[in-house]
């Protein structure tokens, strides 16, 4: 038996069963790496795909914002302009107020004055009818003086055809029995009596207001209303640069006002574009990163479970690397003992060899002569 053989045996058999386990380790490993580089690779490309969406929605999401940033800012410019012309409001119609004021104190004084007026011209009247149709017996109309009959010339019946000549002849009798103090203060009075028409409206007015003045309230709402009334058809109420710039700042306002409108949807729209369109980038975001997640989550599971795999290849091979040391320990210590066991047996054969050589008489068996020698178990 040569250990050499029993060895190069022993390391066969063992290569022998080392080699399919081998294998998968060496199967397992390659995979395992390659994963690992798919898995470098794929967050690369996830990197790159994550960039990719950024630029291309990039110029998209910045003109919105510019835009939603724009509008923004001309509406807080037309804000800023509003509370201006309200404040110019405010102050105009504060002295459109103060003007309204004034004018109406100016109106009252006016018809207080009108109304003074109104009373002089009846006393005017009144003397006026006293004067001339008054007592007939002190003051006849028709009697003519014999100093008078001789200035003044009749007129014929074809004359008084016309009431204007018998007016005139009227007027020239009543002259002629006035001084000329009393002729004055009746041009005066027919100069005031001109002007009745005006007063019969203001005393129809004034009539008017008188027959309301138990109702209290109504009264002061009537006379507010034609106060106000009366001072919108003062005739340089409405054209006064007051009114006229108040008209202005309303329909500066009112533009403004409907400019901010139109902006306001036009930037509704863009906020809801804008929302749509990172809504979307969102989605895709998601969406590739649910991928990439699901990828990486199975490639983990996948190098987890070849990982175990390959412990348990690792495993087998150890099993087999233990097991061939210890049959490669065993049977160098059979060969060893063999070994000794030779060795012995050769002293003793040895021996043998020198005894029969001295007593060649006694030529029995092996076993006779050993009464010395423990019996070897080979």
């Amino acid at each position: 038996m040569n250990p050499e053989s029993d060895q190069n045996k022993l390391l066969q058999k063992f290569k022998n069963l080392r080699k399919e386990p081998q294998k998968q380790v060496d199967y397992l490993t390659n995979a395992i790496n390659d994963i690992e580089e798919n898995l470098i690779r794929n967050k690369e490309s996830y990197k790159i795909q994550m960039q990719k969406i950024d630029q291309l929605f990039r110029a998209n999401v910045n003109d919105l914002n510019e835009q939603i940033n724009q509008l923004k800012s001309d509406l807080e410019i037309q804000s800023l302009h509003l509370k201006q012309i309200e404040k110019w409001l405010k102050a105009t119609r504060g002295w459109i107020l103060i003007r309204k004021y004034l004018y109406k104190q100016k109106y009252r004084k006016w018809k207080m004055e009108l109304l003074r007026t109104h009373y002089h011209i009846e006393d005017a009247y009144e003397a006026f009818n006293k004067t001339v149709f008054g007592n007939e017996a002190n003051h006849p109309i028709w009697k003519v003086c014999t100093n008078s009959l001789a200035t003044v010339q009749y007129p014929t019946s074809n004359n008084w055809i016309n009431e204007q000549s018998w007016l005139h002849y009227r007027k020239q009798i009543i002259e002629s029995q006035l001084s000329t103090k009393n002729k004055d203060e009746i041009k005066c009075i027919q100069h005031r009596l001109r002007s009745r028409k005006i007063t019969q409206q203001i005393l129809n007015h004034y009539s008017n207001r008188e027959s309301h003045e138990n109702n209290e309230d109504y009264v002061d709402e009537i006379n507010e209303s034609k106060q106000q009334d009366e001072l919108t058809n003062y005739a340089y109420s409405i054209n006064h640069p007051l009114h006229i710039h108040e008209q202005q700042l309303m329909n500066t306002f009112n533009q403004i006002k409907t400019v901010q409108y139109l902006n306001l949807i036009e930037l509704n729209e863009k906020e809801n574009d804008l929302h749509s369109l990172l809504t979307h980038i969102r989605n895709l975001k998601f969406d590739l990163d649910n991928e990439y997640t699901k990828y990486t989550q199975m490639s983990f599971n996948e190098i987890d479970k070849k990982k175990q795999q390959l412990i348990n290849f690792s495993k087998v091979l150890d099993e087999l690397e233990e097991e061939e040391a210890v049959e490669f320990n065993n049977l160098i210590s059979k060969a060893r003992k063999t070994n000794e066991t030779r060795i012995v047996l050769k002293k003793e054969l040895k021996y043998l060899r020198i005894s029969q050589n001295i007593n060649a008489m006694h030529r029995f068996t092996y076993f006779d002569y050993r009464y010395n020698l423990p019996l070897c178990k080979l």
